[in-house]
């Protein structure tokens, strides 16, 4: 998985009417404040916001009464995709992770209709799509589970220029207690967290099993290291 993005400090692109220069950083956060989106509400009948991104900068809707003086534009940018005029709506180019009601994540989410309180609540619609649950952006995600042992290479996020490393090779199991049986649900590794700033890596190992009608016989849950797993 590659993830490239532009990064300035408020550059005009082309097309825009004469703007500031951009001025020098040393630090800038990644964070969707500074990607392509934001809300419009300089018409009072017609506000409008980015669904992808309403906390961002350089949007403006179809019947913006803001002037081009000071709007701000957009730091973090998809080199393939920049923003090159004012009616452009570029997809926001970010790293953080979606929150639920953005539209990558909300038009997943199925439909909460009269048929739906009827016949489903408080269960999830059945046009619901797990895929929901993914906070990552999608140009962001792995194809398949992390098996450790990956190589990681970050330019640009760190004073030193470069973070290099590969992926620890761990392998959590989880044993659970049912009556007189045990069972050792899957666990898999589906969450790669990085703070460049902090250096610290998180890595989230996620198993699931159904002990619907089965509550009364658990007895107990028991994460560990399975054997051979290691650091590298």
């Amino acid at each position: 998985m590659s993830r490239s993005s532009a990064n300035a400090s408020g550059t005009p692109p082309s097309g825009f009417l004469p703007c500031r220069p951009p001025r020098p950083f040393e630090r800038m956060e990644l964070t969707w404040e500074r990607a392509f989106g934001g809300t419009d509400d300089s018409h009072p009948e017609y506000p409008e916001r980015c669904e992808a991104n309403p906390v961002g900068r350089g949007f403006r809707s179809t019947r913006s009464r803001r002037g081009l003086d000071g709007l701000p534009l957009p730091n973090l940018e998809d080199p393939r995709a920049p923003l090159r005029s004012t009616r452009e709506r570029p997809p926001p180019c970010g790293f953080g992770p979606l929150p639920p009601h953005w539209t990558p994540r909300a038009r997943l989410a199925g439909t909460y209709d009269g048929a739906w309180q009827r016949e489903r609540l408080p269960l999830l619609p059945e046009d619901f799509d797990e895929h929901h649950h993914l906070v990552a952006p999608a140009d962001q995600r792995l194809s398949g589970y992390v098996q450790g042992g990956e190589p990681v290479k970050v330019v640009g996020a760190t004073p030193e220029g470069v973070l290099e490393f590969p992926l620890p090779s761990l392998r959590p199991e989880v044993i659970v207690k049912l009556g007189a049986a045990r069972e050792t649900p899957p666990c898999r590794c589906d969450t790669v967290h990085m703070d460049c700033e902090r250096k610290l890596l998180t890595l989230v190992w996620r198993a699931r099993w159904v002990i619907h009608g089965r509550v009364p016989s658990l007895h107990w849950v028991k994460i560990q290291l399975a054997r051979g797993a290691h650091v590298a």
